[in-house]
């Protein structure tokens, strides 16, 4: 025969349950605000590369490829494409290679992942001087390593997951103690 649990283990067991839904719920709206914050921060951060790497070929495209290797080397995990008349004019390394394998949208981010490591991408097309209207005049692609994001977004899990579970044992003794004590007088009368 089943030995049924007392009201107040199980006003307990409800009361941790409840507790750990709304804590899960916060900590998943939490960790999502701050990766939206990231795709927002990662696309400010390519667009100024961009603008950057458009000022220096407008102003000297036959030496854009000297003058953009200081700019490109000098931020880790920064990957950059340029296409002029759709002929890759310069490209820094490392390039992962799902770059190339299919087109990528224009004037929006976009994510690739490979072999483990993630990316988050912008391509920018200008159109002016462009001898063609489905040929923009030149494109320029920027790809951001995301590791450093994941490392924080990974952390950032382990201690809510942490908090969590540390939260729902508070609750869960406050819960027993506050049940224990506001059952105390219907235990009193049962006696």
């Amino acid at each position: 025969m089943l030995k049924t649990r007392s009201l107040a283990q199980r006003l307990t067991w409800l009361y941790i349950a409840v507790s750990s839904l709304v804590l899960l719920g916060f900590g998943s709206l939490v960790a999502l605000a701050i990766s939206q914050h990231f795709a927002e921060l990662d696309q400010q951060y390519l667009a100024d590369k961009l603008h950057v790497i458009q000022n220096i070929h407008a102003h000297d495209p036959h030496h854009t490829a000297n003058a953009l290797h200081p700019i490109v080397d000098g931020h880790h995990g920064l990957s950059v494409q340029l296409y002029q008349q759709g002929k890759l004019i310069y490209q820094s390394a490392p390039q992962p290679a799902a770059i190339g394998s299919h087109p990528l949208p224009l004037d929006t981010l976009f994510s690739l992942s490979e072999q483990g490591e993630n990316y988050h991408g912008l391509c920018v097309a200008n159109t002016q001087n462009a001898q063609s209207e489905t040929l923009p005049s030149s494109v320029r692609c920027a790809l951001l390593n995301t590791r450093h994001h994941q490392h924080f977004m990974d952390w950032l899990r382990m201690v809510l997951g942490l908090f969590i579970v540390a939260a729902a044992a508070v609750a869960g003794v406050l819960g027993w103690w506050a049940t224990r004590r506001g059952l105390a007088p219907l235990h009193d009368i049962k006696q």
